[in-house]
């Protein structure tokens, strides 16, 4: 996502305040195609020079993972279609990708929270339940 991010002159920050050794029960590389779909809509919808900050946090039976950009925001009409089909603000989009990703984060025992201020930018929050090994 550098390069994607580098080329549309977006700043991709990275934060985590969990543990290292967190872990998420699920498929890897569903759960990566998820997060990619999130980060390229935020860092098209951030102007040059905007940011897209990612951000992990852990709490005692939850991860999150915090996407937030800079960009233009959406009303409430839009938000209430997002994670459906054919509900997007692109010129050519058709919504399948966050429709995807929320069917991946509900599979995953998760949820997607989003909050969006027109002409602010929008936060997505992906909940997740933790994997913790009973190992004695």
């Amino acid at each position: 996502m550098k390069s994607f991010a580098k080329i549309h002159q977006v700043e991709l920050i990275y934060t985590s305040t969990a543990n290292d050794d967190v872990t998420i029960k699920g498929d890897p590389g569903l759960l990566r195609f998820a997060l990619i779909n999130i980060i390229k809509n935020g860092v098209e919808a951030s102007a040059p020079k905007g940011s897209v900050n990612i951000s992990l946090h852990e709490m005692l039976t939850d991860v999150y993972i915090v996407i937030e950009d800079n960009g233009n925001g959406m009303p409430k009409k839009i938000l209430s279609q997002l994670g459906k089909p054919l509900a997007s603000r692109k010129l050519n989009g058709t919504g399948l990708g966050l429709a995807s990703t929320y069917k991946i984060t509900e599979c995953m025992g998760g949820r997607v929270k989003v909050e969006s201020d027109v002409n602010k930018g929008t936060i997505f929050s992906l909940y997740f339940p933790k994997w913790v090994s009973l190992e004695v």
